[in-house]
């Protein structure tokens, strides 16, 4: 469980976190891969690593097999814990790529050539995957073996799993809302009361906090220590710097007329936050505001904004008065992303936001290679490509939807 915990957070930190800041514009890759990167210029097998080994490969498969271990021995509590990181896990992956290995894959030797699944499909099982991890965790007996100090996020506390296991079905409802409008009411359904059902303030927020040391420090920490071929201009500094925003000094640090990554996401310790309380209230803003009850909308965005400022210890109320004030009547969707884009700074799930919204507005980088659109997948792996070929869709562009996102 912990290997699990600490290489799923570092590969989605890492990789995946990387090309997403930059083509969102919360950095700018500016020298070598990065700068290529920027350029929407990525090649088959710029991908192998992180799916090869930081994924499927990694703690993906762990996962399977803990749960396959917990199953046997009925360890309730590391069972459902299991499933929900692998939820999270492969929800990631098949928001990145679209049609992806699931049901066929994790058997070793015994199938090395596994079938794609459709990404309606995924998002089937990964629902299905939550709510059996939910029952596993209500269970009166969690088995003869609990977890404890090696769950690095939560210490075993079930409550709190269970909170983020209702937390992901309301992300994964929510990136549904294009096929079906009804997955916005599914959405506010899954977080339920909130504090007893969902995360009910920061100190819920479902995060694995990396080590003090040089090998074990967060990726973004060592990305910039060792590479450093991403710098931190971009639309989000020019939205904060605009705006007057007080968390800026937590996330970008400007002095001298640079822009690196400040302290709370590029220090050795800085956490990855696979879900947060403020997440979670711009969830149900924008589920609220699509299912036409604004009023609801807007006091969750507030309720966000406000979280996010809290977070960083960048509270601010004459600040809160301007930018999160929100009534049924101003409230708008541009605002609820714009302000979730600020929030989950460096965080996939603002890719995501962008393709199911279009919001925040991006320019394309000037004299990129895929004419003028910003990428909406990643390619398949070279390696994917070359040894499971006959499953692997292969001439798919990085311009080309997902599903959740094609209609």
């Amino acid at each position: 469980l912990a290997s699990s915990e600490a290489h799923l957070a570092y590969a989605i930190a890492g990789d995946i976190s990387r090309y997403t800041t930059v083509w969102m514009q919360q950095g700018t890759g500016f020298d070598r891969q990065m700068a290529v990167a920027g350029n929407y210029s990525v090649l088959a097998g710029d991908f192998d690593n992180v799916w090869g080994f930081n994924l499927y490969g990694g703690p993906l498969n762990d996962l399977v097999i803990l749960n396959q271990m917990a199953k046997e021995k009925d360890y309730k509590t590391y069972a459902g814990i299991s499933k929900i990181l692998l939820a999270y896990g492969m929800g990631i992956v098949t928001d990145c790529w679209g049609n992806v290995p699931y049901s066929n894959a994790f058997k070793g030797a015994d199938n090395l050539k596994p079938s794609f699944d459709t990404q309606e499909s995924v998002y089937t099982m990964l629902l299905a995957l939550c709510d059996s991890a939910i029952n596993d965790l209500s269970a009166a007996d969690p088995g003869p073996l609990a977890p404890g100090g090696d769950d690095f996020i939560y210490g075993g506390d079930v409550v709190a799993w269970t909170m983020a296991a209702n937390v992901l079905k309301a992300k994964l409802y929510l990136h549904l809302g294009l096929i079906d409008n009804a997955n916005y009411g599914k959405a506010l359904t899954a977080l339920g009361v909130e504090g007893t059902d969902c995360f009910g303030a920061n100190s819920d927020d479902c995060q694995f906090n990396f080590g003090g040391t040089e090998t074990s420090a967060g990726p973004w920490y060592q990305f910039n220590s060792q590479r450093g071929d991403i710098d931190f201009t971009g639309n989000l500094l020019d939205q904060m710097i605009a705006t007057g925003d007080p968390r800026l000094d937590s996330y970008i640090d400007t002095t001298g007329g640079d822009a690196y990554m400040a302290g709370f996401y590029g220090d050795l310790t800085s956490p990855f936050i696979f879900m947060s309380f403020a997440e979670q209230k711009f969830i149900e803003s924008e589920a609220a505001f699509k299912s036409n009850n604004p009023g609801r909308a807007a006091t969750a965005f507030n309720e966000g904004v406000r979280a996010s400022l809290a977070k960083h210890g960048a509270s601010d109320a004459a600040w809160e008065g301007t930018y999160a004030n929100e009534d049924g009547i101003s409230i708008t969707l541009e605002k609820i992303i714009g302000q979730k884009y600020v929030a989950l700074f460096t965080h996939p799930e603002v890719w995501t936001d962008w393709r199911r919204t279009g919001f925040p507005t991006l320019s394309p980088t000037p004299g990129n290679v895929t004419g003028g659109i910003i990428p909406t997948r990643f390619p398949y792996p070279l390696g994917e490509q070359k040894f499971n070929s006959g499953n692997c869709p292969i001439g798919v562009p990085v311009t080309a939807k997902v599903w959740w996102d094609a209609n």
